[in-house]
């Protein structure tokens, strides 16, 4: 991780997998009163799988990892949002039209993070100060200097 986009990327991810872990319990132990539920759960257990490792990818910089949670994520909330939307936004359906908007939205820019990512160039700050290049700033200690390292723990 890199910078702060990296990790929340990383973070929102992860958070979007445990939230659809409890919407993938609570539809198959089939609790009532919860507003959502499952589009498939066989699909949606195999998705979750596939999530972790690419959330195991994204973390270590792994730009196909992020292209497998963007086909998988598009592949399976975008038919379901193209039908919601078709149905007409009701305040039935527009909780669905969220998660799976938030859920698109999400793979979009995951992807474009480890992109953008790839493609900085990785500086090493030791060759880019000025100053370690030149000998004139390097200390020169005498015969009679300290040359313990000394620690305060």
């Amino acid at each position: 991780m890199e910078s702060v986009g990296d990790f929340l990327c990383g973070i929102f991810m992860t958070m979007y997998w445990i939230f659809r872990i409890v919407i993938t319990a609570i539809s198959y132990l089939q609790i009532e009163g919860f507003p959502l539920t499952s589009i498939n759960i066989t699909a949606e257990i195999l998705l979750l799988f596939l999530t972790l490792v690419c959330i195991i990818c994204v973390f270590k910089r792994i730009a196909l990892g992020g292209i497998i949670y963007f086909i998988a994520y598009c592949a399976y909330f975008g038919p379901d949002l193209y039908t919601q939307i078709q149905a007409g936004v009701t305040a039935n359906n527009m909780s669905y039209i969220l998660v799976d908007f938030i859920a698109i939205i999400l793979s979009v820019l995951v992807l474009l993070n480890i992109i953008i990512s790839k493609a900085r160039k990785q500086t090493n700050k030791k060759d880019s100060d000025w100053f370690y290049g030149n000998k004139k700033y390097d200390r020169e200690l005498d015969e009679r200097a300290d040359k313990n390292n000394y620690r305060i723990y």
